[in-house]
């Protein structure tokens, strides 16, 4: 407050651990004094109704959480496994994981995209640190302290993995609960979806549009996949990017039922014909 009283202006600000919670999931970054109260609300909120009891029953991974959501933002490489403690991982480069436990320290100090040539100093120091603990040799070592920091020139904390079925999930809470109970209540919810086969029901409808989208501009496609025991749904995608929030095909597209209309027909024929011998 000193600093800004000072400057005339919103230069700082602090947050809590779960006011930056509120932010980055429920708010904006806009320096503004609105979203700041809103934010110190939202976080009083969750932290009245969230107590000690329930904090300790969620088992919480914050180095693994925050690695993976750092790797998201910030690096073009392949996709994060769920942990880091694999060192030896294939989607692991030794030079990230230098770069992460580098930002440890101080994640906006050393955040690679604002202050590049301090990350790259810091993660060749981590890489220094793992050549003298015997992870890595001199030439490996003087090897990768070459490389750049390979970062995405834009990110962002991925609010939505799954698009199409929490869309699903939504509609289906706010059919069957009061908007006030869901903003209040704190109420879990526990869905059916299936996260290995949302990945292979999204694999599917991109490899297969990009098969058949050679000749067809503006093809679409949506998918639903459910357990063929219970009829629960474990995988929706709801457009031919996977990740596109918005119209979802799968729930909301009008489309003919054709031929899915025909085993019902045949069961009511051959109800009536064997209902008349």
């Amino acid at each position: 407050m000193f600093v800004n009283v000072k400057s005339g202006e919103l230069s700082q600000g602090g947050s809590t651990l779960t006011q930056q919670l509120v932010r980055n999931q429920f708010l904006d970054r806009r320096k503004k004094w609105a979203r700041k109260f809103n934010e110190i609300g939202l976080a009083l909120m969750i932290e009245a109704r969230a107590t000690a009891r329930r904090r300790s029953s969620r088992p919480i991974s914050t180095t693994s959480t925050s690695a993976s959501m750092a790797r998201s933002r910030c690096m073009a490489s392949a996709p994060p496994p769920s942990s880091i403690s694999g060192a030896t991982s294939k989607h692991w480069r030794r030079t990230e994981m230098a770069l992460l436990v580098g930002m440890i320290q101080g994640p906006s100090l050393y955040d690679p995209r604002r202050s590049p040539a301090k990350a790259l100093k810091r993660r060749n120091l981590v890489l220094r640190e793992m050549q003298e603990a015997g992870l890595l040799s001199a030439i490996e070592a003087k090897g990768q302290q070459r490389l750049g920091l390979n970062v995405t020139p834009n990110g962002a904390i991925a609010r939505n993995r799954y698009p199409g079925f929490i869309e699903l999930v939504q509609a289906q809470m706010a059919r069957d609960y009061d908007a006030g109970d869901l903003s209040s209540e704190g109420l879990a919810i526990h869905t059916t979806l299936a996260p290995s086969t949302q990945d292979y029901a999204e694999r599917a409808v991109t490899e297969k549009v990009k098969m058949l989208a050679k000749d067809t501009s503006g093809l679409q496609a949506a998918m639903v996949v459910t357990r063929a025991a219970t009829g629960a749904i474990e995988a929706v995608v709801g457009d031919r990017d996977p990740q596109r929030p918005g119209f979802n095909r799968a729930a909301m597209a009008a489309r003919p039922i054709g031929s899915l209309v025909k085993p019902f027909v045949y069961l009511v024929a051959l109800r009536s014909r064997n209902a008349g011998r």
